[in-house]
């Protein structure tokens, strides 16, 4: 995706804003005169955009608590990244608010992602409302902190540790004091950063994995296996597919296949937007073929032999059943056979069947 793509049907979605949909409980979202940043996103108006993002958040997004939104943008702005419009959704994740837009690359070639935070139905504990990053348009979304209090703690961390922490700790104000003490990196005594990050504030998919492989750049297969394991079971990231995928990596690069193969079956039942190399290479590696229909098909007939007797029968309720159906139509949009606004209508249906109004309601407001 191009930096610099900018398209009608972006202008559109936009000017809507969070218009009430019909049925919904959402107030409309002020309408205010649109600047669009280089690839095309609603960039807001600095001295508009905090109260903008936080009344998103807590009365169309219906977040629970008070997530410190306005210290979060702050510092994603401190980090070189440009605000945009929390109601311009269009070709994002149903579930997603964007907050900022990542630089672009060299040229204007790279793909500026946005930062987004993701509102989960329900449940995820311990994750319930990560921040996230994702292409408009692409199929896969990024976990890059799993709460916004571990990705404000890692940024003042490798901002001191990078030498350039005045800017960020300026950005966070004081909450900045609540996080981290100035030093706290050098004087944990922790051989390495990440090492830091993950003892002290808190567990990131990016850096597990540099953990992993810096044990089998060593040539000790074993630690990276163990590692790799720890990163996956551990209930670390709740309802997300790249720790599995990652350990499927893992495992074929090390010689176990099979492993590798048992594991990418188990990632296939989570989430396929929440893989990095997308669904295809685990649907292979799985040693299944097909599309969404081909795969939803297999794994009903797996759980059908499991409700064989003699084996513990499942019982889904109708609420279960209607997310599940919620959960298929965003795994279509991340195999790439339909866009994310294609679905975005039918998953707030789902969820509403489901009984989560509010979850509706947001879905229908991009």
């Amino acid at each position: 995706m191009q930096c610099s793509a900018t398209s009608s049907r972006a202008a559109a979605a936009a000017t809507r804003g969070s218009a009430r949909a019909v049925g919904s409980s959402v107030r409309p979202f002020t309408r205010r005169p649109l600047r669009r940043s280089a690839a095309g996103a609603v960039v807001v108006r600095a001295a508009t955009t905090a109260a903008e993002h936080v009344r998103y958040v807590n009365e169309v997004a219906v977040v629970p608590g008070k997530p410190p939104v306005e210290v979060l943008l702050k510092v994603l702005e401190a980090q070189g990244q440009a605000a945009v419009s929390p109601a311009d959704r269009h070709g994002l994740h149903p579930l997603l608010i964007p907050l900022a837009q990542q630089p672009c690359g060299e040229g204007g070639s790279g793909s500026g992602e946005l930062t987004c935070l993701l509102r989960w139905p329900e449940g995820h504990k311990g994750m319930e409302l990560p921040v996230v990053s994702q292409a408009r348009g692409g199929t896969q979304v990024r976990l890059l902190a799993r709460s916004l209090d571990e990705y404000l703690h890692r940024a003042l961390a490798e901002a001191e540790a990078s030498g350039s922490s005045a800017a960020v700790a300026q950005a966070a104000g004081s909450d900045a004091a609540e996080l981290y003490q100035p030093g706290a990196v050098a004087a944990s005594g922790l051989p390495s950063l990440d090492a830091y990050l993950t003892r002290k504030a808190g567990m990131f998919p990016d850096v597990a994995e540099r953990l992993a492989l810096a044990h089998l750049a060593k040539g000790d297969q074993m630690s990276a296996l163990i590692t790799g394991e720890w990163y996956m079971r551990n209930s670390h990231f709740p309802g997300w597919g790249r720790p599995y995928e990652f350990n499927s990596q893992l495992m074929a690069r090390v010689g176990r296949a099979e492993e590798a193969r048992d594991v990418a079956r188990l990632s296939l039942r989570l989430p396929w937007w929440s893989f990095a190399d997308g669904f295809a290479a685990m649907r292979d590696t799985a040693e299944m073929s097909g599309g969404v229909a081909a795969i939803r098909q297999a794994m009903e007939e797996q759980d059908e032999m499991s409700n064989m007797p003699g084996m513990k029968t499942v019982i889904k309720t109708e609420k279960q059943q209607e997310m599940e159906e919620a959960d298929w139509l965003m795994n279509t949009a991340a195999a790439g056979e339909a866009s994310w606004d294609d679905i975005r209508s039918a998953v707030a249906d789902r969820y509403a069947d489901a009984g989560l109004r509010e979850v509706a309601d947001f879905i229908r407001a991009a």
